[in-house]
Formats: C-alpha cells, structure tokens, sequence
C-alpha cells in the first residue's frame, strides 16, 4: 500500500496524511541507516524493513512496528506531532523501551552469563584480549574486554584476503574505573544485521540509559549512533602509536607496553579508521603488536603474521 503524504511543512519534514504513518526527522546525513541502527535491536532486518517506508520522505510504520516491537510503537506514537517523530521523541521512545523490548541484557549479571567466564583468573585472562584506555568517551579509565577467539577470527578472515570485521554475536565490554572501583559498565554487542547494540550499568549492575560521558552525560544508546556509526576520529586511538594530547577531562592514552605501539601493524590494519566496523577501539591491532613481541602463536596465529608481513 502506497504511503499518502500531505505537503503541509512542519519544520523541515514533509508531514504524513496517514495516522500510521510517521514522517522521521533525523536531521541527518543517514537517516535510514539511523532507523535501521536503532530499530535492529527490536527485530529482524525484514522486520525493521517492513516498518520503514521510503515511498517519498523516509517514514517508520507505526502499525508495522507494533507487529515485533508494540512498546516502542507505543512511545513512539504519543511523540508524534503533526505527523512527523522528530530525533529527539525518537531517542526518547527507545531510552523508554529499549531494556525491556530490545534484544539485549537486562542485568550486568545477565551480560556476564552471556559471556561465560569474566576475565578475572589467569585461566580466564588467557581467552581475552585485556587493555585499558582514558580517553574522549568519559572521564573514567575504562577496562576493555573482548575475547581473543573473537580477536582471532576477525584477524583470520582480513588475513585470507576479506575485510577486518567482528563477526556476530561478539562481545565488547567496557569496565569504567574510578580509582579502581568500577563506576559503569558499557557493553557493545553485534548483531547479525551488521550493528551493534550498545548497553550499559550502574555500579550495582542495573541497567542505565546513560553514562558520564565528557563534558555531558551520553545517552546510551541514543548517543552512540553518532559516533559510533558518524565520520569523526577520536582520541586516543587516532594518535596511535603516538600519545595523544590531554583532554578536557584529563590524560588520553591506551595504557600498553611500548612494544605493542607498533606503526607498522597500525598502517596495515587501520582498525581504527575502519568506520565501517563501527568498534573504534583497537583490539587487533594490540593482539598482532602482542605476537610479533613474542606472544605463544598456533597456526591461525601464523597465518596472521604472515599476511601483515
């Protein structure tokens, strides 16, 4: 069925005839790929392409979104105004539905269940890639944590010629440390549409809809789009090797050895400018630093080595 739309303007948006039908303000360069970021975390990829409409300005099926995710139709149809759901009541209708609706954990204990082990053993330090960074995202030192098999298989697929790509299902946490007491907690989760759903805890492990980020607080995961999926590089991770200048909340740095600062793994893997990605961080690249400094290897590690000789 064809969308009816109005010419009525409201604002910048072309405003929708139809009462099912919501014209997206994103004032965005991507507003699909937004939609899609955000609703994925509801339902499938032809879910989420039922509920956008692209017949003309792009819309969100507010009838087609109550089929797999009925909450946030909810929220999001008393935001509609005049036909159009502009960024900001969107944002709000997924902070409101987004831990009891969406595809995510609920609880940090929930996140830890996902994973398995924590790394907190020696046994257990052996099956992650463990680094720790201060840097423009929040004025807390933040733990990175994802598994080395995860590291690996990126590795071994850029290694056979493909694209350096975390696979499904991988897992990133983020401990954010104050003094050594963990603050927050943040998590990135990829899903099988490309994305990943972004999460975070209080000190306790509840769940939050935002972090303290620098200068202001960062809703999560209204906030990360920009980033995340945006143009802009941020720091530390753009100077390395190098250390970056301080920021507004202090010291950037990736707090590692200085035998892992190696320029020459950093130009052949560019994992940081890999937008497309959407990680940011640099866990490949500090997994290849490690095994060229001697690092234990197997045969898959070989093979890694091998192709950024």
């Amino acid at each position: 069925m064809l969308v009816a739309l109005g010419l009525a303007c409201v604002g910048c948006a072309t405003r929708s005839a139809d009462p099912e039908v919501a014209i997206l303000s994103f004032e965005s360069r991507q507003p699909e790929r937004m939609a899609a970021f955000f609703l994925g975390a509801y339902g499938t990829s032809a879910e989420v392409a039922s509920a956008l409409s692209k017949d003309g300005p792009l819309a969100l099926r507010l009838d087609s979104l109550s089929v797999f995710a009925p909450s946030l139709a909810v929220a999001a149809r008393i935001r509609v105004k005049d036909g159009v759901l502009t960024r900001e009541g969107f944002a709000a209708a997924i902070a409101e539905t987004y831990v009891l609706s969406a595809d995510i954990p609920s609880t940090r204990d929930e996140l830890w269940d996902l994973l398995g082990d924590m790394p907190d053993s020696e046994e257990a330090e052996r099956d992650w890639v463990t680094y720790e960074v201060s840097g423009s995202m929040t004025r807390f030192r933040r733990r990175i944590h994802i598994r080395r098999d995860a590291v690996r298989d990126a590795l071994g697929r850029f290694a056979r010629g493909g694209e350096l790509r975390y696979a499904n299902g991988t897992v990133v946490v983020g401990e954010h440390l104050e003094a050594g007491v963990m603050r927050e907690t943040t998590a990135m989760i990829r899903r099988p549409d490309g994305f990943w759903s972004f999460v975070a805890f209080d000190e306790s492990g509840a769940p939050i809809d935002s972090i303290d980020g620098t200068p202001d607080r960062l809703g999560v995961p209204g906030d990360c789009f920009g980033c995340h999926y945006g143009t802009r590089l941020f720091e530390p991770e753009r100077s390395f090797p190098g250390q970056a200048r301080p920021g507004p909340a202090g010291p950037r740095s990736i707090h590692v050895p200085d035998s892992y600062r190696d320029a020459g793994v950093v130009q052949v893997l560019q994992e940081h400018a890999r937008r497309s990605d959407g990680l940011l961080g640099l866990p490949a690249t500090l997994y290849v630093a490690r095994l060229k400094g001697g690092e234990p290897t197997d045969s898959l590690d070989q093979v890694i080595l091998g192709a950024l000789r």
